[in-house]
């Protein structure tokens, strides 16, 4: 392998991961993300998309708030959430919750951290599927 295809591998992957952390970081920005309080709200539960899972739905205002945990059972879900102070943050234009609080517990949480590791895991992903065909067309048109 020589010097020259190296050299490209590695533009192509720090290229990637910066693309990825600028979609991750632009799309989870605080201008997009609402702080809500879902104490009062009507608790539902749905089939994931794992099979024997659950997902939470909270209900509130007539929209369905969602976070990406899954339980094993509908039950398990009602024990924990009933009756408990429940607050977070969701992003406005999905519904989903990046951050949920049952009362002193964190949940789930997005945080910068998570987000730049997300990132890095996406560019790289990104860098294995298309590096051959950026190579082909760098060989063939370059």
């Amino acid at each position: 392998m020589s010097t020259q295809k190296v050299k490209i591998d590695i533009m192509l992957a720090i290229c990637f991961v910066i693309f990825a952390m600028v979609y991750i970081l632009s799309t989870r920005v605080e201008q997009s993300v609402e702080s809500i309080d879902l104490t009062h709200s009507e608790l539902a539960c749905k089939k994931a998309y794992k099979p024997d899972k659950f997902r939470g739905v909270y209900i509130l205002d007539g929209k369905e708030y969602y976070a990406h945990g899954t339980y094993t059972t509908c039950k398990e879900f009602f024990d924990i959430m009933q009756g408990k102070v429940i607050t977070g943050k969701h992003v406005k234009s999905e519904n989903l919750l990046i951050e949920l609080r049952v009362g002193d517990r964190l949940y789930t949480d997005d945080s910068i951290g998570m987000k730049i590791l997300t990132s890095i895991f996406l560019g790289l992903v990104l860098f294995a599927f298309l590096r051959s065909p950026i190579h082909w067309i760098l060989n063939r048109f370059v």
